[in-house]
């Protein structure tokens, strides 16, 4: 039975529109959230669609206030780059807040997500959290609301059509994004807690997973087994489709829905290579050689930085209840050793020309299937 695409609303222009909750849905790219239960006194004020134009993406944006204290929720679609840290707005301001006089966020679990507290980078009081592949910003505008209150509106929010919701869920990464309707430069924001950058002169091309038929680099990715998790997207970057520089695999769990693990992948020793060893950017983190990771959740955001043969992997995993500083190291080494073990295998197709499944079992459990 074929599945139904979703198909959402474009315009020629990305002015913000005044609208119902209902008819919101129908122009966005990405599962929209209502709150149904908020703090004593607070009232819907605003609600509007900023609806996706060539020249910018779709976004949400309500506000909601008791009299004395406004406060904004925006949600969008997080596919530009890796959520570095999984909290883009509370991401330190260099130009305005050091190092040492930043509140570093901090995590709440809700569900199988994390829920980030902190200061924006204009220094208000934000909070957000990143799932389903979408991002949820509040931000407090003016007053003050406690962390419960907070918690409360964010812990009500339910989307807006369950029918939509398994709609996108069920449609892949590189469908929904912006990069594969409009050719535009990409971002060239930390990727994560490593410093390294894409070039603006890059462009993206995604594709479906599930329909590539071409791997240019980090070929041993595409037969990668994770246990709980299975390859949706991979996002190729550079100047032109014959000059690609880097790549990205986009992994989601079957557990969380759209939780993920990315891998970028660079060669070696180039100008738009991954550092290697790697340098942290500047904002605060625990780091243990090549790895580095939130200082107030154990559980992530994950970086770790290695490398194999002609290419430099940076390996970010999105946190989630699982996902110690171990399983992360883990990960990673399983991966390089799944790499090793995948191209052994290949030579062995190759030798004995057999036209047949080989499948290699790992000490983990998880297991390594090759076609010929």
């Amino acid at each position: 039975m074929t599945k139904n695409r979703y198909v959402f609303k474009t315009a020629t222009n990305s002015d913000p529109i005044d609208i119902s909750w209902n008819a919101a849905q129908e122009w966005c790219n990405f599962v929209l959230f209502r709150p149904i239960r908020l703090p004593d006194g607070l009232i819907e004020l605003s609600n509007k669609i900023r609806p996706e134009s060539p020249d910018e993406e779709s976004s949400h944006r309500s506000e909601f206030s008791d009299g004395s204290r406004p406060l904004s929720i925006k949600q969008f679609l997080y596919d530009w780059v890796p959520p570095a840290y999984e909290h883009l707005c509370l991401w330190r301001n260099a130009e305005i807040s050091t190092i040492e006089n930043i509140l570093i966020p901090n995590a709440n679990l809700i569900g199988n997500n994390y829920f980030w507290f902190g200061l924006n980078y204009r220094r208000k009081p934000a909070a957000t959290i990143n799932m389903l592949r979408m991002q949820i910003e509040i931000t407090t505008l003016h007053g003050t609301f406690d962390d419960q209150e907070i918690m409360q509106i964010v812990s009500s929010m339910v989307s807006i059509n369950g029918k939509v919701k398994d709609m996108i869920l069920d449609t892949s990464f590189t469908e929904l994004m912006f990069y594969a309707r409009h050719q535009i430069p990409t971002s060239d924001v930390l990727t994560s807690y490593f410093k390294h950058t894409r070039s603006k002169t890059f462009r993206c091309y995604p594709h479906d997973a599930a329909f590539l038929e071409i791997v240019l680099l980090g070929h041993w990715l595409m037969h990668t087994s994770i246990k709980d998790y299975r390859l949706d997207s991979v996002f190729f970057f550079g100047q032109d489709p014959q000059n690609i520089q880097e790549v990205e695999y986009y992994f989601e769990s079957s557990i969380e829905p759209r939780s993920c693990i990315r891998f970028l992948v660079t060669h070696k020793d180039t100008e738009y290579s991954i550092q290697y060893p790697p340098k942290l950017g500047d904002q605060a983190c625990h780091s243990a050689l090549h790895h580095a990771w939130s200082k107030t959740n154990k559980n992530g955001c994950h970086s770790l930085v290695f490398q194999r043969k002609n290419e430099t992997i940076n390996c970010i995993v999105k946190p989630a209840p699982w996902t110690t500083a171990y399983w992360a190291v883990e990960l990673a080494q399983n991966a390089l050793i799944q790499s090793e073990m995948i191209e052994w295998a290949m030579t062995a197709l190759q030798q004995t020309k057999l036209n047949e499944e080989i499948v290699v079992k790992m000490p983990w459990s998880s297991v390594v299937r090759i076609r010929g």
